[in-house]
């Protein structure tokens, strides 16, 4: 693997900026949404091998979002970090990326005592955080970090080839960085969200989305709906409906003709979840919602993107087991309930 030298700023816990990064991808502990508390060098630097810090966005109202990175060369640095925010689907499309200006379009990653020179090893924040008070209405959004090394930007493509692309800048790039926010709250026995996507392949793919639900009750019945209407679909729509099985894990899949639902014209695809009897789910209940790419053999880069995940069933006569398969993440989405 290529010895990466420069400030690393991690995809997960176990990054040490070994390229492609193994591991999953949408939850980089270094990027640190923290609502309007103000985040100490101690609380930053105390909980860089675990513990994430992360609070779920509060739209409409004060946001602050830290960033740390970690030195892995062997000599003192100086690094200034941009934040970007957009719907997952648009990541392959980084000229519809939102950069966040407050207070400046980059900050200064420091040490703890406030130096712009890093030394070798040690780890790094910006000890003054970017500011954003609320996303546009509707949709889902994540961020993306890129850390500048001694003044040299990143070069980011105009495009992404491909439904692997993404996945591949994130992973072979250990100075950029991804996570999936959690910003929607719901409360109550029903959650639903849009979340989009499309196939920026030349070529039909299957899309799986997999549903995995923390802190359920152990004695809860939730079912799951998913509904998508585009006529560019082979029959113009798709439903699928499901219970959770007993490690509280739902798939379906999906297939995409090619180039469908790319760029600002993602396909919509609606999702609820419900609780039995419309009884109140209790607070802190959880669902994630990964969007993963199905490897068709066709694009050079799937086979460094691709891992094993284990996922539900993705039939009705196959719900209740799990299977591990090849996929290639491609968007997240998160549901907390308050």
């Amino acid at each position: 693997m290529p010895t990466y030298s420069g400030l690393l700023v991690r995809d997960n816990y176990s990054d040490t900026g070994a390229t492609p990064t193994a591991g999953n991808l949408w939850l980089s502990p270094d990027i640190i949404p923290y609502q309007d508390e103000v985040l100490t060098w101690a609380q930053a630097s105390g909980t860089y091998a675990s513990g994430s810090l992360a609070l779920p966005f509060q739209n409409n109202s004060t946001n602050n979002i830290y960033l740390r990175a970690k030195n892995v060369s062997n000599s003192a640095m100086t690094a200034t970090v941009s934040l970007y925010y957009t719907q997952p689907s648009l990541f392959l499309y980084p000229s519809e990326w939102n950069q966040i200006t407050a207070p400046a379009t980059t900050l200064n990653l420091v040490t703890g005592s406030g130096s712009a020179s890093i030394p070798a090893g040690a780890l790094a924040w910006t000890q003054q955080p970017f500011v954003l008070q609320a996303f546009p209405s509707g949709g889902h959004y994540c961020m993306i970090a890129v850390v500048n090394n001694n003044g040299e930007p990143v070069t980011v493509p105009s495009s992404f080839t491909g439904n692997a692309g993404f996945a591949s800048f994130i992973q072979n790039n250990p100075n950029v960085a991804y996570r999936n926010v959690n910003r929607t709250t719901v409360s109550g026995a029903i959650a639903g969200t849009i979340q989009l996507f499309g196939n920026d392949n030349d070529y039909e793919s299957g899309f799986v989305f997999s549903i995995t639900g923390y802190q359920v009750p152990s004695a809860a019945t939730v079912w799951y709906d998913a509904q998508c209407v585009d006529s560019r679909l082979p029959d113009g729509s798709f439903n699928a409906t499901g219970v959770f099985n007993s490690q509280d894990l739902a798939s379906f899949q999906i297939n995409v003709p090619a180039n469908v639902g790319t760029g600002p014209g993602s396909t919509p695809m609606a999702m609820s979840i419900t609780y039995s009897s419309n009884m109140t789910l209790p607070t802190g209940t959880t669902f994630v919602v990964n969007n993963f790419g199905v490897p068709e053999g066709m694009d050079p880069l799937e086979p460094e993107v691709t891992r094993l995940y284990t996922i539900a069933g993705r039939t009705p006569e196959t719900a209740d087991t799990t299977e591990t398969v090849p996929l290639i993440w491609v968007g997240s989405t998160t549901w907390i309930f308050d």
